[in-house]
């Protein structure tokens, strides 16, 4: 402010956003902190043991053991689909799922996602044509390297 109460104007014509834009910038700095500092906490809960071998027999046991589960909760996850619904019904049931769960039931059974009535177009287009849903979503991606390392945190 001046001597006389009057507050100054910046001569830059962009100030203002520009500000907006450093505000926000700020912010999402400030959040992903606290993110960051949530997810270390959680992440050295999950410490190993100094020198604990993972070799690639240990990744194809972890991957044995995905598969499993992820076999289980298929037929649970494929009943709540209500494939047998109205467009509407279909709607109010992926509405009322979370971001999360949408990414599950569309990598789980996008053959089935993508032919369904009253789900948003933009995630059926997302969907490949033809795409089975028997593929099964917790299988390591195709090239996916199991070499051995040792883990340290």
């Amino acid at each position: 402010m001046g001597q006389d109460g009057r507050q100054f104007k910046s001569p830059n014509p962009h100030y203002a956003k520009a500000k907006e834009i450093a505000d926000c910038i700020s912010f999402a700095v400030l959040r992903a902190q606290e993110v960051d500092a949530r997810y270390c906490a959680a992440l050295k809960e999950l410490e190993a043991a100094p020198g604990l071998r993972v070799d690639t027999k240990t990744w194809a046991d972890v991957a044995s053991d995905i598969d499993t589960a992820g076999a289980s909760a298929m037929p649970y996850l494929k009943d709540a689909i209500p494939l047998d619904g109205s467009p509407r019904d279909v709607k109010m049931w992926w509405d009322d799922l979370t971001s999360g769960q949408r990414d599950e039931y569309v990598s789980a059974f996008p053959g089935l996602i993508g032919n369904l009535d009253g789900i948003p177009a933009e995630v059926r287009e997302a969907v490949p044509p033809g795409t089975s849903p028997s593929v099964s979503p917790f299988a390591p991606p195709a090239g996916y390297s199991t070499l051995p390392f040792v883990l340290t945190l």
